[in-house]
């Protein structure tokens, strides 16, 4: 057994009452400070060993990667492209994206040409189409 927990996003909140419990101004509107609204914590959890590693930034749609690349699935070509991607952008939201290096990006317009057409790959497959019609695109 494999469990996966985790929170999407903070909950609807004031933004006078986030920044008392933050300590941070919310109105300046800086990107970091508007990304960290998004930050929350993950767990995968097995009742046999696993290798453990600290969860890092990483956003919700590569859960799913994580979570069979740490069960031992084989992956398919549409979760080897996610966990490719996850490298690149381990962080992409409606807010902007932090890429490997750490830092904070407000637009995909800002990032690599290669980036943007994995963005635009994912953006085709995603919510929109099931995984075989992907692979019948010839995208993955």
């Amino acid at each position: 057994t494999v469990i996966v927990m985790f929170g999407d996003h903070w909950p609807r909140l004031n933004n006078e009452f986030l920044d008392t419990i933050t300590e941070q101004d919310t109105s300046a509107g800086e990107l970091e400070k508007s990304q960290d609204r998004y930050e929350t914590p993950y767990l995968i959890w097995a009742n046999y060993d696993i290798d453990a590693e600290e969860g890092g930034k990483l956003s919700a749609n590569y859960l799913s990667t994580l979570l069979l690349e740490t069960a031992g699935v084989p992956l398919n070509s549409y979760y080897s492209f996610l966990g490719g991607l996850s490298e690149e952008l381990p962080v992409m939201n409606s807010i902007g994206y932090i890429d490997a290096e750490d830092d904070y990006v407000g637009s995909d317009t800002e990032l690599d040409e290669k980036t943007q057409q994995d963005l635009k790959n994912y953006d085709s497959c995603s919510m929109s189409c099931f995984l075989e019609k992907c692979g019948e695109q010839g995208i993955f």
